[in-house]
C-alpha cells in the first residue's frame, strides 16, 4: 500500500522544477521502495518532454507532472500510475486558502471543458507546517476526468498557439474564482514514455480503481 510523506514545504520558487518534481515523487513512493531522504541515491528513471517531467522508480511506479503556468497557487498537475494498477490517478496539488469544491470543478483542455461534479472530486490536506502555506490536494475522478485524460493523450498541443489546460474552482476565503493553468506541450509524449516503461498498451486513458492515499481527508466544502 502506498503512503504519501507529506512533509512538503510547498513549492519553493527558488528550487528548479526538476528538483521539485523529484521531491514530490519521492513523497508518494512506497516506503519499502525508497525513503525521501534516499531518493537522490535511488535508481530512478526520469526524462523531460516539453513542459512535462516524468519519473519512474524501481517498482515502475511512475508520474508525469507539470507546474502551474504563471499562477499564484503554486499548483502542480500530475498523472500517476503504479505498475499493477488499471489506470491513472489524477491529482492537483496547490498552496494557500482551502478550495471550495462544494459544486465540483471545471477542467478544460484547450477549448474542451468538462465539469466534475462534487461527488467525483475529493480534497486532502497535507501536513501543516508552522510558518508555511497550507498544501491541499484535489483528487478528481469519474467519467469526466477520464475524458480529460483521453484528450491529454491525443496530442492536445498540436496546432494550438497557447496550449493550456485549466482547473477552475472558488476558494473558502471569499468565493473568488481560481484558475490554475498548466502547459500541454509534451504531455502526450510523457504519458507514452510511461506506457513504454511499464510495458502497457499505448494510449490507455482509464483511471485507477485504487487511489493513492495522501494527506488528511477534509470536507470538500468550506466546513472544517
Amino acid at each position: 500500500m502506498l503512503t504519501w510523506l507529506t512533509s512538503l514545504h510547498l513549492y519553493d520558487r527558488c528550487a528548479s522544477l526538476a528538483g521539485l518534481g523529484i521531491m514530490l515523487f519521492a513523497m508518494w513512493l512506497p516506503a519499502s521502495t525508497v525513503a525521501a531522504s534516499d531518493w537522490f541515491n535511488s535508481k530512478a528513471d526520469s526524462s523531460r518532454f516539453g513542459d512535462w517531467f516524468v519519473l519512474c522508480d524501481e517498482s515502475l511506479t511512475c508520474e508525469a507532472y507539470a507546474e502551474e503556468f504563471e499562477g499564484t497557487r503554486n499548483g502542480m498537475f500530475s498523472l500517476s500510475r503504479r505498475a499493477g494498477d488499471l489506470g491513472w490517478m489524477v491529482s492537483i496539488s496547490l498552496s494557500g486558502p482551502k478550495p471550495d469544491l462544494a459544486y465540483g470543478i471545471q477542467m478544460g483542455v484547450v477549448d474542451e471543458v468538462e465539469h466534475v461534479v462534487a461527488g467525483e472530486v475529493s480534497l486532502r490536506r497535507g501536513e501543516l507546517i508552522p510558518g508555511t502555506v497550507t498544501p491541499y490536494y484535489i483528487l478528481p475522478e469519474g467519467a469526466a476526468v477520464e475524458r480529460v485524460v483521453e484528450r491529454l493523450r491525443s496530442d492536445p498541443a498540436s496546432g494550438v498557439r497557447f496550449p493550456l489546460m485549466y482547473i477552475d474552482f472558488p476558494d473558502c476565503s471569499g468565493g473568488e474564482e481560481n484558475t490554475l493553468s498548466f502547459p500541454l506541450a509534451g504531455v502526450t509524449e510523457a504519458l507514452a514514455w510511461i506506457d513504454d516503461k511499464q510495458n502497457r498498451p499505448a494510449g490507455d486513458s482509464r483511471l485507477a480503481t485504487t487511489r493513492i492515499d495522501l494527506g488528511t481527508a477534509v470536507p470538500a466544502d468550506c466546513i472544517d
